[in-house]
């Protein structure tokens, strides 16, 4: 409507609550000719005595932007005064943190809200990531910080784990049955192709998969990452075939371009082979994440870290699921199945293997994030599906600081490098 008015949702909102006392604190530091101390400390005594319920909530932690208006000395003196406030409100995680002045990816705010319980590793140890572009930044930042690391990448659309589960099951087969498995499939899919196009493009493969192999058996530490829940099936879904069987691998089917017309080529070539692009139901879903983690475990006991990657689904052009229309609610569907299936296979298989972690970057990327005063993707190449820097850079100290422990070196005890600051002005 032309007249439509715009209404203020907390415009009754009063600035004297709890959760605004650092944004008080800044703005009386603004002023001229009062004395810092005092307001310093009238801010210390109001987070500490206050009788107010909500500070139960807070983590006391001193936002970005506080920071930057106070001096190291007055910083010290601030973060000695709450230490032992913070310490206990870090012990409290159930609880979802209530001042979003607060959020950072700094290790201790992240600390306070996630248990960091890890694998101990020797130093110089090496790393091996499976999955998206993500798998493949942890991998960069571990190399970059001294670790040696390699990665299985996949686009990110690739990245199911239907798909890695065809892949890494391939592992439990002798040579010649996996050369029959891929020469099957890139007939079936390629039919087109020459004989020799044909063996070709099976010893491709085979080469990628005797490699993915060599360094799985080489890792003391695999991280794997998972995607989405978006498959080419045999059917919709509602026939209940052998999971394995149903699936139109996307490791032989679709290239790793993420360029639209070649993704939607691909597709159009499945489709015409009589595939179903769809989302994996929760079953499905079930499945395919034990079968990952089999395969794996079929080939190494190393210290097993699952991940599920932030980045969104790159396109849904297609999908049989028709209540869904658009790709961000295909991605929130996917997203949500994948990370509730796996917190089921989590729980039985930490029953059964010491050596399985979750590491939380997810939750880090999508509920952290948003509460920074960047955005959580797009903030150094206007790319909505690249995590900003900061926001990475804070993922990984956090996986490396606090995550692992090294047997040379107690746990907790890591250097504390810092993160870059996020700073935001705000008014009073």
């Amino acid at each position: 409507m032309a007249d439509e008015k715009r209404f203020n949702f907390y415009a009754g909102k009063s600035s004297a609550l709890p959760r605004f006392v650092y944004r008080r604190l800044a703005a009386a530091l603004q002023g001229n000719g009062q004395p810092r101390q005092g307001m310093i400390d009238a801010a210390i005594t109001e987070l500490l005595t206050g009788k107010d319920p909500d500070l139960r909530k807070f983590k006391f932690a001193v936002p970005a932007f506080l920071k930057q208006k106070l001096s190291p000395d007055e910083l010290a003196h601030f973060e000695t005064q709450t230490a032992k406030r913070q310490e206990r409100a870090s012990q409290l995680k159930m609880v979802f943190p209530h001042v979003a002045d607060e959020f950072s990816v700094d290790c201790p705010f992240l600390d306070s809200v996630f248990e960091m319980s890890g694998p101990t590793l020797k130093r110089g140890c090496g790393f091996f990531t499976i999955g998206s572009c993500f798998a493949r930044n942890i991998a960069q930042y571990l190399a970059v910080n001294g670790q040696r690391a390699k990665t299985f990448g996949l686009a990110e659309d690739l990245n199911s784990p239907i798909s890695n589960a065809f892949l890494l099951k391939l592992m439990e087969e002798t040579p010649e049955r996996q050369r029959d498995i891929l020469l099957h499939w890139v007939g079936a899919i390629f039919p087109e192709l020459s004989e020799a196009d044909k063996q070709q493009t099976a010893a491709q493969k085979l080469g990628e998969i005797a490699e993915l192999h060599r360094n799985l058996t080489e890792a003391d530490c695999v991280i794997l990452t998972l995607g989405n829940v978006v498959d080419f099936f045999r059917d919709d879904g509602t026939r209940g075939a052998p999971l394995m069987d149903n699936i139109f691998p996307k490791f032989i089917a679709m290239p790793g371009s993420e360029d639209i017309n070649i993704r939607s080529a691909s597709a159009a070539n499945l489709k015409g082979k009589g595939a179903v692009l769809r989302l994996a139901t929760y079953s499905e879903t079930l499945e395919a994440i034990k079968a990952c983690i089999a395969g794996i475990r079929s080939v190494t006991d190393a210290a097993l870290v699952v991940t599920i990657s932030p980045v969104p689904i790159d396109s849904a052009i297609g999908l049989a699921n028709h209540h869904l229309k658009s790709a961000i609610e295909v991605d929130c569907v996917s997203k949500s199945r994948i990370r509730s299936a796996f917190d089921e296979v989590f729980a039985a298989e930490c029953a059964k293997d010491s050596a399985i972690w979750y590491y939380p970057s997810f939750e880090i990327v999508r509920w952290i994030a948003p509460l920074l005063p960047i955005p959580a993707f797009g903030f150094d190449d206007a790319a909505s599906r690249h995590v900003s820097s900061p926001v990475l850079d804070g993922v990984c100290s956090l996986f490396t600081q606090r995550f692992l422990s090294f047997s040379d070196e107690p746990a907790g005890k890591a250097a504390e490098a810092a993160t870059p600051s996020l700073v935001l002005e705000r008014n009073a």
